[in-house]
This record gives C-alpha cells, structure tokens and sequence, in this order.
C-alpha cells in the first residue's frame, strides 16, 4: 500500500546508520537441557531493516526523543531479537534482501504478494503470490518447526507480509485436513499448547 511504502522510506531517510545489525537471541537447535545463550548477528542495510517495523519503532521513537531531529548516526545500530532463533533471522534477511535488490534502492520497485482470503488452492498456485516469496516459504515449510517458529519471528519484529505468506501457508497445509489429521500433521504444537484441541473441534 501507498502507506506502507511511505513508513519504510520514512525509515531508511530517517537518522538510522547505513548499517543496521540484527541480533537473533536462542538456538533453535538448543533443547530443554542445553544452553540457549547462542546468538547470530546479521549487519544488513538500513534500507533493508526497515521493512520490519520493530525497526521502523525504533526510528520513530529516537527521532522524537531528539526533537525530530535525530541527525544522521553513525557506526552501526544494534537491535536485539530475543525472541528469534537464528534460523528464522536467516530466513527473514533473505526476504528482505530480496525485496530491496528487486525494488532499488529509491524502493520505487518494492513489491509484495497479494494473498487473497481464503485460499483458493495451493500458495504456489495463487496469481497474486511472488514467485521469490514462495520459493522462501518452500524452503521453511521443509520443517513444519521452522515454518512455526518462522511465524513467531515474523511476528515479533512486525514484518507483516512475511507472517501472510507463513499463515497462508499454514492455512494451506490444513485445508481438507480433520481435526484427527490436523493432530496427526502438527504433533509438537498440540503438545506444547494442549487449548487447541478445543479450538479445532
């Protein structure tokens, strides 16, 4: 929308450092014994970080605690993920790399799936889907728990496009499935949240 690509452009001319480093917090490998102090970082363009817009926030916020007039920064801007394993941050900064090499850098070309509701069949399938948003969404969904924690993560850093094509495609992987079905393809998750049983039935 008109005012989506207005907030991020806002960002990237905002005071935000040409370099911006995003820090994922726990392992996603890491289990109930181990330690979960691993963490990856990954320096990406601020034009880059600011399609998430936990980012956008950060922007928004400094520049008016400096009076709307933040000046430029300099050196590079940390910004702790703690809540994203380092696989979905992979993941993340390969979807917005992506979006701003095929936009340019005035992001004049920045383009987004349109995923419409509901599904008419398969992600892939839909004429308003990328095909390099799918191609992402292919490669997470190979692990139903990265496709999963990959929706966390989206979330948590407000990228909202990204947490679509990931709903979408969990939606699509329920489509013509039972609630016995349903149980059967998404062991983990009713472990770890027994209240969905209910909510299937």
């Amino acid at each position: 929308s008109v005012r989506e690509l207005e907030d991020i452009r806002s960002c990237a001319s905002s005071w935000l450092p040409d370099d911006v480093t995003l820090i994922a917090g726990a392992s996603s490998s890491a289990g109930p014994d181990e330690s979960t102090d691993v963490q990856v970082r990954m320096r990406v363009k601020k034009s880059m970080a600011c399609l998430l817009k936990i980012v956008q926030n950060i922007a928004e916020s400094r520049g008016e605690d400096a009076g709307g007039d933040a000046g430029e920064a300099e050196g590079n801007l940390d910004v702790e993920l703690p809540n994203v394993d380092p696989t979905s941050l992979q993941l993340i900064v390969k979807f917005v790399q992506g979006k701003v090499r095929q936009a340019g850098p005035d992001l004049e070309g920045l383009r987004f799936s349109e995923i419409p509701r509901p599904l008419s069949g398969p992600l892939r399938e839909e004429s308003g889907v990328l095909e390099e948003d799918a191609a992402l969404i292919d490669e997470a969904a190979e692990d139903l728990g990265t496709l999963f924690r990959l929706t966390t993560a989206a979330d948590f850093v407000d990228c909202p496009r990204l947490l679509e094509l990931c709903s979408a495609r969990i939606a699509e992987l329920l489509i013509g499935k039972s609630p016995k079905e349903i149980r059967e393809a998404f062991p983990d998750a009713f472990a770890a949240n027994p209240d969905l049983d209910a909510e299937i039935v």
